[in-house]
């Protein structure tokens, strides 16, 4: 969200010298404002624009994935220093700013109650039937019918056990 990206932000910049957080998207220290943009679109010149009006006589620093060249030259006019994605990310990096955990990332445990649940859902009682059914009509054709027997009976056995316990 905008308010944890602020957060974040304000403890990154706090290891140089205080600061503070001066808005949603904003964040200043002694001599400069940063304002942060990332959105999966580029910078736009309005939001340039309303920048530029913020009153402060810090330095503005505009921090951003991605900006419009016609935004990149307001900034230019208006002398806001824009720092992108790639300059961020370095940034960060040479600072040992980046966060040590991601949100993206699953727990083991979590990650095994959810393959069981997937595994052993309901709907793929089904699914077991089917493959149980075409192993023992199969095993009338080959040399070997105690393997697609045994294997048969196995899916056949895990198609009522899924279907009476299953996860819903």
């Amino acid at each position: 969200t905008d308010e944890n990206n602020t957060e974040f932000f304000r403890r990154f910049f706090s290891s140089f010298s205080p600061t503070v957080k001066n808005g949603k998207l904003c964040v200043a220290n002694g001599n400069e404002t940063y304002f942060l943009r990332f959105h999966l679109s580029p910078v736009s010149p309005d939001e340039v624009v309303r920048i530029f009006h913020t009153k402060t006589a810090k330095q503005k620093i505009l921090l951003c994935a991605q900006i419009d060249e016609a935004a990149l030259s307001l900034c230019a006019r208006f002398d806001i220093t824009v720092k992108t994605g790639a300059e961020v990310y370095a940034l960060l990096k040479e600072n040992n700013g980046l966060p040590e955990k991601f949100l993206g990332d699953e727990t083991p445990e979590k990650k095994r109650k959810r393959r069981a649940k997937l595994w052993f859902s309901k709907t793929n009682s089904r699914r077991f039937l089917v493959g149980g059914g075409i192993l023992f009509s199969t095993s009338l054709l080959t040399p070997f019918p105690y393997y697609y027997l045994s294997f048969g009976g196995l899916l056949l056995l895990a198609a009522v056990l899924v279907r009476i316990f299953g996860y819903d």
